[in-house]
């Protein structure tokens, strides 16, 4: 369910960015999260690493959740468009 390990022992010089990078998204999260600024892009940040560690390790619940809550908590300024606003269909364009 996760990836083999020989592929990855190839990606060593990344997996070590990887880790730094990581270490340095959680561990200034509380800071960055809060102004809107760099909300987006912390978010962003959050949700790609999580889909990392469920392609990677396997723990697609895990990974899952903690999407769900940071989403819930710090994504409710980021909406879709209304559907009928997708479309933009005039009254003139539409016949029955």
């Amino acid at each position: 369910t996760s990836v083999p390990l020989p592929p990855l022992l190839s990606l060593r010089p990344l997996l070590i960015l990887g880790g730094i990078g990581v270490g340095l998204l959680e561990t200034a999260y509380p800071i960055f999260i809060r102004p809107r600024r760099t909300r987006w892009l912390w978010l962003a940040g959050v949700v790609g690493m999580h889909l990392g560690i469920a392609l990677t390790m396997g723990l697609y619940l895990f990974s899952l959740v903690m999407i769900v809550l940071n989403l819930a908590g710090f994504g409710s300024q980021f909406h879709l468009p209304k559907p009928h606003r997708l479309f933009r269909l005039s009254r003139r364009q539409v016949r029955f």
